[in-house]
């Protein structure tokens, strides 16, 4: 049985994510992920700051869970369990800007509101 490949799938396909290189950058946090820490299962909270703190390590694992969006440059997203998605701003030495938290099901509907 094939199964028609999603949005996602068809972005990381299409655009391969940068090698992780360049300095260690220290995450800045942005009003709407912190306020969405705050409404979402507390699991998901700790494993989304877990995900950010591997990703500005260059940490291999979590950099294979890592999809670019093609819509929005130097934009990634991080899958947190199955049903959220964490949303990136990532520069090679520049910035590390932690953007949302969001269900996995309102992806679409927010790259359409950001790009």
């Amino acid at each position: 049985v094939q199964h028609e490949a999603t949005t996602e799938e068809k972005s990381a396909e299409e655009h391969p994510l940068p090698e992780p290189e360049g300095v260690i950058l220290i995450p800045e946090y942005s009003a709407a992920f912190r306020k969405h820490c705050a409404t979402i299962p507390a699991v998901i909270a700790a494993e989304a700051l877990k995900a950010v703190g591997l990703f500005a390590a260059h940490d291999p694992l979590i950099w294979n869970r890592t999809k670019p969006l093609e819509r929005l440059r130097h934009h990634y997203r991080i899958r947190i369990g199955i049903h959220y998605r964490l949303i990136l701003q990532w520069k090679s030495n520049e910035t590390l800007m932690i953007l949302d938290i969001i269900p996995r099901q309102d992806l679409e509907s927010w790259i359409k509101r950001h790009a």
